[in-house]
């Protein structure tokens, strides 16, 4: 075999190593990613009395189909968009701390993140996947407690918390 003839089959086999590759991570993202994500059991960690973390199953999250809370969508969504425009807001920005102590795209101050850890888990105010759950788990307790019901009640008790929800409704 001549060394011309190595060099062809070299770049044929790792022609074909980077389509293989190609394929497989087109696989994992559509295909196999999307069916392990629906059929899974969501978990939390919960924490017993001796520190250690077991797993309890919670409710579905809100962006999967047939959820019971698919209408909490569009309010995750609408709340995104007042709090930061979607994340493009310069106040937004990591380093930024606003006057009542909020940082993140979902402007979180520290009273909201000790509540949530408190409901849920600790949060960084920088990561809005774990921020978006945040706030689904925060309305998903309060709104029944407080009757918010609307869009616009939902992002009046994000904003304000559980007790100014209930001074704005005049309860």
């Amino acid at each position: 075999m001549t060394s011309s003839t190595k060099t062809i089959i070299y770049i044929i086999v790792g022609m074909c190593i980077a389509a293989g590759i190609s394929l497989g991570i087109i696989l994992t993202e559509c295909v196999i990613r999307p069916l392990f994500y629906a059929t899974r059991p969501p978990f939390r960690a919960a924490h017993d009395d001796g520190g250690r973390a077991e797993r309890i199953e919670r409710e579905p999250d809100p962006g999967q189909a047939g959820s019971p809370a698919s209408i909490y969508i569009t309010v995750l969504d609408y709340i995104w968009e007042k709090e930061s425009r979607k994340g493009l807001d310069p106040k937004c920005f990591p380093g930024v701390i606003g006057p009542h102590g909020e940082q993140g795209s979902w402007q979180t101050t520290p009273i909201y993140r000790a509540d949530i850890e408190r409901l849920w888990k600790a949060i960084g105010p920088y990561n809005d996947a774990e921020c978006r759950y945040a706030a689904y788990v925060y309305l998903k307790h309060y709104a029944p407690r407080v009757g918010a019901t609307t869009h616009y009640e939902l992002h009046q008790l994000y904003r304000r918390g559980a007790k100014g929800y209930r001074k704005w409704k005049g309860q």
